[in-house]
């Protein structure tokens, strides 16, 4: 980038909950991190990494989403989980010094995506004790968090899971408007790890209870229907005690 102006500007995209946070650790960056961070438009279907894939960069998602891939034996796809705005994908690893990435990312949609070699990221955060600790402790804030979330998860039904995942959806994209999911049946069953007959199953039962409507093959969900599921969720579901705030990027818990 060719300014500091240049990355805040880039650092106002963010729309989650943890922009203070994300913003904090860049305040007082060297500035090599500002010369050789880059910012990348790019389309749905871009590998970000790849299993087994040399470390060469650290990603952070400004907006768009992207999908953590499990290419099983006999080609199935799993897609384990989906990383939204504020997503920092590849520092992990580069504190651990791992020197290659442990799972494969795609982007899903078009998004923006900040780019700093690993190199560069690891220098920083080796001579920034500032930045360093607060980096630590979102992650420690987000593994905390998602094992309490796939402990509680595993344990419900596929029609809350469903539930949970379309009510996080629909906060995060629906924008108070009737919205229309582009996800086909196959594509929901990869990410709530359920089978597509069970979807089709769900599908209909959750437009009989009145949580969602059904058109062209789509799911479709309003503003009345979305308060219905959070109605749902907080008398049925608040001994688990999810945080529907969290805008880490993991819709569903998956």
């Amino acid at each position: 980038m060719k300014n500091r102006d240049e990355l805040n500007d880039a650092l106002k995209t963010l729309h989650c909950s943890a922009k203070k946070e994300i913003t904090a650790i860049f305040d007082d960056c060297p500035d090599k991190v500002v010369r050789h961070a880059a910012l990348m438009k790019l389309p749905a279907g871009v590998p970000l990494m790849r299993e087994g894939q040399h470390l060469d960069y650290v990603y952070i998602l400004l907006n768009g989403t992207a999908d953590g891939i499990d290419e099983q034996t006999y080609g199935v796809v799993y897609i384990f989980r989906e990383f939204g705005s504020g997503s920092i994908l590849g520092d992990f690893e580069v504190l651990g010094e791992i020197s290659e990435y442990r799972s494969t990312i795609v982007t899903s949609s078009d998004g923006d995506v900040l780019r700093i070699p690993a190199e560069v990221y690891l220098n920083w955060m080796s001579s920034d004790s500032r930045a360093l600790m607060k980096r630590t402790r979102m992650l420690i804030k987000e593994l905390t968090l998602e094992v309490g979330d796939k402990r509680k998860y595993a344990l419900l039904s596929s029609h809350d899971k469903m539930l949970l995942y379309l009510c996080n959806r629909y906060k995060e994209e629906g924008n108070g408007r009737e919205f229309r999911f582009r996800d086909t049946r196959e594509k929901l069953a990869k990410r709530l790890g359920i089978s597509v007959k069970t979807i089709g199953r769900n599908i209909k039962t959750l437009e009989e209870e009145g949580f969602i409507g059904h058109e062209s093959g789509k799911i479709t969900m309003d503003p009345e229907q979305y308060e219905r599921q959070q109605a749902y969720i907080s008398e049925h579901l608040v001994e688990t005690n999810w945080n529907l705030e969290e805008g880490t990027g993991k819709h569903g818990f998956i």
